[in-house]
Formats: C-alpha cells, sequence, structure tokens
C-alpha cells in the first residue's frame, strides 16, 4: 500500500493554476469593502436563510497548551452527500489502495485504520506535501457550500482562573460554543442541527444544558467513534482537517509539529517578518509549504462571513473571540491576514517588507 507523493519540483503546476489570478486581482493595499463583493460565505448565507429545513452545523474542537478552538462550518443538508462524495475521492486519490469508507484521515497525518497493520502512513514529510495539495485543490469544489466558524479563547483568561480543574474544560467548550451560537443568529433565525465529534460526556452534557441563544438550536449530537463511513463521518473529517489550519495559523505552537512548517508561516509573524526573513533563502520545501497555504487560505478566507449589521447597530461575524465573558468579532482581522500571508510572495524577499500580520489575536 503506497501514500500519494508529490516531487516538489511540479507542485505549483499541479495544484496552484489559479494562483496567478489570485495575485493580479487582489492588491497588497487592501480596502476592506473589497472583501464584501468576493466573499462567497456571504453568498452562502443569502442562499442559507431562504432554506425550509434545518441547517447542519458540524464542529470539531482543537485545545493546545495556551489557547482552545471551536472551529466547524454550517451548510445544506442537500450539500452533505455532495462533498462527503467528493471527499472520499480525495482520500482515495491520497491512498488508492484502500477504501476511504475503510480509513479516518487526520490533519497531523496519525490517520486512523480499522486495520491496525497500516498505522503509521501519512505521518512522513512527503506524506504530508501530497495530503495538502490535495486538500487545497480539494476546497476549490465548495467554496460556495459552506459557511467557516471559528470560536477561541486564551486559556489564561481571568474569567477560568477560579474555576475547579476539573470543570474548566466543560467551561472551555461551552465558552467557545456560544461563540458559535452567536454566528449562527446571522442565518435569519434558521436553526441548525448540530453535530461534534466523539465529545466527553461531562463537555456534552454541559453544551446540551446550556440555553444561550437556544433557538439557533435544533437538535446537538454526537458522532459516533466507530464511524467511518458515513457521510457525516466524511465531513467531520473534513472539519478535523480546517480545525487544524484554522488553529494553527490563529495561536501556532512553539515546536513544529507539522510536517509542512504551517507555524513558520502563521499570523504569529507580525511586522517584523521581513527581519525574519533577512539573509534567509527559501528552501523548495518552503516555497512549497507557503504555495499550498496560500491557496488554502484563498479559500477559507472566502468562507469566513464578515461585517454582517443587525437590527441592533452590531458588526457580526463568523470568528468570535471570548475575552472576560464577553465576545468580540475579529472576522476582518483574520480575513485581511489571510490576504496578505497569500499574497507574499516567499521567492521575493523585497515584497516581504510591505506586508503586515494582524498581531493582536492572542
Amino acid at each position: 500500500m503506497e501514500h500519494l507523493k508529490f516531487d516538489l519540483d511540479k507542485v505549483p503546476e499541479l495544484t496552484f493554476k489559479h494562483q496567478s489570478n489570485y495575485e493580479s486581482n487582489i492588491p497588497n493595499t487592501l480596502d476592506l469593502r473589497m472583501l464584501d463583493e468576493v466573499s462567497a460565505g456571504n453568498t452562502f448565507l443569502r442562499l442559507a436563510s431562504t432554506s425550509q429545513n434545518p441547517l447542519v452545523t458540524v464542529l470539531d474542537e482543537k485545545p493546545s497548551d495556551n489557547s482552545f478552538s471551536l472551529v466547524g462550518i454550517t451548510t445544506l443538508p442537500m450539500y452533505i452527500p455532495i462533498m462527503a462524495s467528493k471527499f472520499r475521492d480525495y482520500k482515495k486519490e491520497l491512498i488508492p489502495d484502500l477504501d476511504p469508507n475503510n480509513w479516518y484521515i487526520k490533519a497531523d497525518g496519525k490517520y486512523l485504520f480499522k486495520d491496525s497493520r497500516v498505522i503509521g502512513v501519512g505521518q512522513k514529510k512527503d506524506d504530508a506535501i501530497a495530503r495538502w495539495v490535495l486538500f487545497s485543490s480539494f476546497l476549490d469544489h465548495f467554496r460556495k457550500y459552506y459557511c467557516l466558524h471559528i470560536s477561541y479563547l486564551k486559556k489564561d483568561d481571568p474569567s477560568f482562573q477560579k474555576i475547579k480543574r476539573k470543570k474548566v474544560i466543560p467551561k472551555y467548550y461551552e465558552s467557545t460554543f456560544r461563540g458559535i451560537k452567536e454566528s449562527l443568529q446571522l442565518f435569519g433565525g434558521i436553526p441548525s442541527d448540530i453535530i461534534f465529534d466523539n465529545l466527553d460526556s461531562n463537555c456534552f452534557r454541559k453544551i446540551q444544558n446550556d440555553k444561550y441563544n437556544d433557538s439557533f438550536i435544533n437538535s446537538i449530537q454526537r458522532l459516533p467513534k466507530d464511524d467511518f463511513k458515513s457521510d457525516m463521518a466524511q465531513i467531520m473529517q473534513f472539519v478535523d482537517m480546517l480545525t487544524y489550519i484554522c488553529s494553527r495559523f490563529l495561536f501556532p505552537p512553539n515546536s513544529l509539529a507539522v510536517l509542512l512548517d504551517f507555524e513558520k508561516y502563521s499570523i504569529g509573524f507580525s511586522s517584523d517578518l521581513y527581519m525574519r526573513y533577512k539573509g534567509y533563502s527559501p528552501s523548495k520545501t518552503d516555497v512549497c509549504a507557503h504555495m499550498v497555504l496560500s491557496n488554502i487560505l484563498h479559500q477559507l478566507r472566502f468562507s469566513i462571513l464578515d461585517r454582517f449589521m443587525l437590527n441592533d447597530g452590531n458588526i457580526y461575524g463568523s470568528v468570535k473571540k471570548y475575552c472576560n465573558e464577553e465576545y468580540t468579532d475579529l472576522s476582518g482581522k483574520v480575513v485581511n491576514s489571510m490576504i496578505s500571508f497569500s499574497n507574499l510572495n516567499v521567492r521575493n524577499l523585497n515584497s516581504l517588507k510591505s506586508v503586515f500580520f494582524e498581531s493582536d489575536f492572542n
């Protein structure tokens, strides 16, 4: 059984046919009003707001040493089988010899298999490159099929300091889930069926009992741990990939745990980016990693809801930061940072001087 691999020299030709269009259409100096004209998330919102049936919101968590993120998508029920079928095709291309219904892809390369003999496939650098190159191409098919949600917090937030240790993790879930609920109100009052991964029972009960903005919830369910096959299992794997990317982009860990070096190209780079690259000649792997992540972020920023004004006069989007029992919308800043990063040309070090990444996400 072989895992698909790519020659680094051929990666740009294989997957970045749209890159020149992106770079020519989106200048580095952005007028934020431009973003409203290109947001496919906004297009999906208009479609979803007319739905006669509950929406589907699939969520996955990503804890780290200093942060906790809840990331997911909202989509229409009729899109679930379409996206699931395409995701199976993606997995089949990645490992042709395996039935895509018999294994569970994980963004960190630690795939789950029903046959334990093939554990370890996916954890080499070549495997990671193939995984993300194909994933960026997969995303290109579904720009208007879903809305992306991100809700996150810092674990050192004052509101958690007096909570007992055994209760703090359920509190992380509850706090970030409330941020997701705030985003769901943008869908014109249409409720969602919420799907979680194999969530701890205490956390699941905490979320079920939370009545905050309850009118936006139709049901809350957990995906069975041993479900590799269903359409919803494919969507959950898709969300696992998104959760990994978004949490790494916002909160890069200290160690380079990601084989494609996502942390090297993260929001953690601020205005001193040029100085960090001074005297540095990017390797083929660095250039490849940047191009892969650029293409992915271009797709994701289209799916973020951004700058909607509701009747209360407040601005809402689908990226929320929890801080001291309040929620701040950072959709515009995240989108702007994704665009700035994607327009960066790592082959031309002089272009780094003009790039500024938002650094106030922590």
